[in-house]
């Protein structure tokens, strides 16, 4: 079988994936793979999967695929959608069930998949049309496009996250001179700085094309604990 989207303009006559206009989390016999233009990269999910939930967030550009029951991830294309779009399946000499209201994995939220932002905190004195990260008033965790990083000063560290990464928490311990990012859904730290603070800081986030949602509370990793680092 294949499910998943396609432009309501696409071809009638063609297999869905196989063009620009459609993109399907498709099965063959024993082999699963996400499907789109005719490149299919391979999806393991568990053997014992029989309910297959597909999330469509159109505005944020997003089509993801999971086990509805183990709530397993199992592919997200990122789309920029020109066309609206309508469900599609194909099914080969059996019979499908379609359901609404699905639950959603608490790894798959709605939002936009921003591909480039960056998100730290800046002195208010700060340089108003610099790029954060690139003096030595901001601190920042940046991504452009598959590409993660710490940066401040204009030097950046790599970060290598989750590659299912979907909200970013970020723990800032002032006196304790510690800024501190984390993986918010999966509790790994991603880096920390350590800086001794000489002004006032305020949040700030730079997104492009996308939009940012901003949340307050979110649970503290118990490897991330306020208090100051020790130095000496």
């Amino acid at each position: 079988f294949a499910v998943g989207v396609v432009y309501r303009s696409a071809p009638k006559h063609e297999w869905v994936g196989r063009n620009a206009s459609s993109w399907v989390l498709s099965r063959c016999g024993g082999t699963w793979g996400a499907r789109h233009d005719g490149r299919e990269q391979p999806v393991e999910p568990s053997p014992h999967l029989r309910r297959v939930g597909v999330l469509l967030d159109y505005d944020g550009g997003a089509l993801s695929f999971y086990d509805a029951v183990a709530a397993q991830h199992l592919h997200t294309f990122d789309v920029d959608f020109a066309q609206p779009v309508c469900p599609v399946f194909n099914v080969w000499n059996r019979c499908l069930t379609v359901l609404s209201g699905l639950p959603i994995p608490d790894n798959l939220e709605l939002g936009a998949p921003v591909r480039s932002f960056a998100v730290g905190v800046v002195y208010r004195s700060a340089p108003k049309h610099e790029w954060v990260g690139r003096n030595a008033s901001s601190w920042v965790l940046s991504r452009c496009g598959g590409t993660w990083g710490a940066r401040h000063d204009g030097r950046e560290q790599p970060v290598e996250p989750s590659p299912h990464l979907r909200r970013v928490g970020v723990l800032l311990d002032y006196d304790g001179g510690a800024l501190s990012f984390y993986d918010a859904v999966a509790a790994q730290h991603l880096h920390t700085f350590d800086v001794d603070f000489a002004q006032p800081v305020c949040p700030v986030f730079n997104v492009w094309n996308r939009c940012l949602t901003v949340l307050s509370g979110l649970p503290i990793p118990d490897n991330l604990e306020l208090g100051a680092p020790v130095r000496s």
